[in-house]
């Protein structure tokens, strides 16, 4: 049984990449160029993010842990779920038996050993971007300092430099913005984005999604020797 979150490079930068090279070779290319590269790099984080956490959330069902092996806080995040699912069913009388079945469910969730199956769907809301909203889909989860655990180093540093490392939410959210901009007022972008800064944004986009990548793979190892270990049951 592989346990791995996969990341396949070529199915999310193979595209950008060939765009990039064009806006290299000829000065107009990059001003038609830059707002499709930057709606790319956008787009193929959060489709990434969305596919890495349901990976990881089939990977995670694998292991098969019980109630008293879970951290609360994903125990939370599952209530809060089955709460709003219960909060709808309550207004409407003829299904009672639906409600009922959503309060056994936490019952189950913070009873001891029962087993766990983390019950998430990985999507954006609809129109909503930038890191908060990839913030949230890892909360879901269970983990709260996704953008706190790996650090990305900022380019063009000397030896002589101290190392500097990239703000990786406000890098999303400044990415994002131009996104929006490309998007809903069709303004172009090349006067402001330089091919150095395209290449950055590429550069940062990748390294995140290897961060990503790298954090749910530990998690799941994480996971993995917490089922190794036999539950202790209060007495």
């Amino acid at each position: 049984m592989s346990l791995e979150v996969e990341l396949d490079r070529d199915e999310y930068f193979s595209k950008t990449e060939l765009l990039m090279r064009y806006a290299k070779e000829d000065s107009n290319n990059r001003k038609h160029l830059t707002n499709l590269i930057v709606i790319d790099l956008v787009t193929s984080l959060e489709v990434f993010t969305e596919r890495a956490i349901n990976q990881f959330i089939k990977k995670y069902n694998e292991i098969n842990l019980k109630t008293c092996q879970i951290q609360d806080r994903l125990r939370l995040e599952q209530s809060k779920k089955i709460l709003s699912e219960l909060t709808i069913l309550l207004n409407h009388k003829h299904k009672d038996n639906k409600s009922k079945e959503k309060l056994i469910e936490i019952q189950k969730l913070w009873s001891t050993g029962n087993n766990f199956k983390l019950d998430f769907k990985p999507e954006l809301p609809h129109g909503k971007h930038g890191e908060i909203q990839l913030n949230n889909l890892f909360i879901k989860i269970g983990i709260t300092d996704l953008f706190e655990s790996f650090k990305i180093k900022s380019p063009n540093q000397s030896y002589l430099d101290e190392t500097t490392y990239l703000d990786i939410e406000q890098f999303i959210r400044e990415i994002t913005e131009k996104r929006n901009i490309a998007i809903h007022e069709g303004a172009p972008l090349h006067n402001s984005v330089t091919i150095e800064i395209l290449e950055n944004y590429l550069l940062f986009t990748q390294e995140i999604m290897k961060g990503i990548k790298n954090r749910l793979n530990s998690e799941l190892t994480n996971h993995q020797a917490i089922q190794e270990t036999p539950p202790r049951f209060p007495q």
